[in-house]
């Protein structure tokens, strides 16, 4: 099994709730946590179409202008950067740090194609203090049908200074539906293309996100993860198909600026399968960050 980032004798990654206020609460049975790589992260749009109708006199309905000049005025290329300070390292249930690390990151977007790159600097007293020990690299596509909203992406992770944890990368497909509300439900399914083959990981549950006023934002999001045996093996030990982890997670972006945003917010994580919890110590994390972003 290959190294994961944190040595075993420690106990120990909302992709989208990048770093934290150092808050950090965990329990849990004790148990070697085996070393194994971790990639993370990552992000929920519809399209609703527009009702035909007829005008007043019974002609042909009148040109879209107004949709027009507004999908003109939006820019070909957009982008952005962010630095999230988090308590906890998290990725699918389990945390790969000891303590605090800086997640900066920064993506570049154009004709529905968005490519990314996040990465993992450790602030803790812990293996690779003051280092990166992670760079993640993302091209994904959003596309629509109706409703749904279905985005492939291609995942790329790579992890300095770490001999025993090999490159890999995965290919995952997330779909998701708008319920009521804000709420929408959403479905990710991920499989690992390189360097463990038969490794796979379901992530499902609900995502809602509501406007409070016209700089502010708040969301949040509850997730059942499934990992395949291979996942489980590599990455926590025993070779179980199992209900890994069950998440909720909460955010609230606050602009600043047109461009300049802030992001607090709050993770709880547990570990439900039984000979899972029984290999890591500190199977249930409470953590939280904040994250400061910028559209470009």
């Amino acid at each position: 099994m290959p190294s994961r980032i944190c040595p075993p004798s420690v106990s120990n990654r909302f992709h989208w709730l990048l770093p934290l206020l150092a808050i950090s609460w965990t329990g849990g049975s004790a148990g070697a946590a085996p070393e194994v790589p971790s990639p993370p992260p990552a992000p929920l749009a519809s399209t609703l179409l527009a009702p035909e109708y007829l005008s007043p006199d019974f002609s042909a309905p009148p040109a879209p202008v107004a949709a027009a000049e507004e999908e003109a005025s939006e820019p070909p290329v957009t982008g952005g950067m962010e630095v999230d300070y988090v308590s906890r390292y998290m990725w699918r249930g389990q945390r790969w740090s000891r303590g605090p690390v800086l997640q900066p990151s920064g993506w570049i977007s154009a004709r529905d194609f968005t490519f990314s790159v996040w990465s993992n600097f450790v602030l803790g007293e812990e293996l690779q203090q003051g280092k990166f020990n992670e760079v993640d690299f993302y091209l994904s596509y959003a596309g629509h049908w109706g409703k749904l909203t279905i985005e492939p992406t291609f995942q790329h992770y790579v992890y300095p200074g770490q001999n025993h944890s090999p490159p890999t990368g995965e290919v995952a497909l997330k779909l998701a539906y708008p319920l009521v509300g804000g709420t929408a439900f959403f479905a990710t399914q991920t499989w690992d293309v390189l360097e463990y083959g038969g490794s796979y990981f379901l992530e499902t549950g609900l995502e809602w996100e509501r406007e409070v006023d016209a700089r502010t934002t708040a969301e949040a999001a509850f997730t059942l993860g499934i990992g395949s045996g291979r996942f489980n093996e590599v990455y926590i030990g025993p070779h179980v198909t199992a209900l890994n982890a069950v998440v909720f997670e909460a955010a609230v972006t606050h602009y600043l600026t047109d461009k300049l945003y802030i992001k607090p917010h709050l993770g709880i994580s547990t570990i439900l399968d039984g000979h899972l919890r029984d290999q890591l110590r500190g199977p249930d994390t409470v953590y939280a960050g904040i994250l400061v972003g910028s559209d470009l």
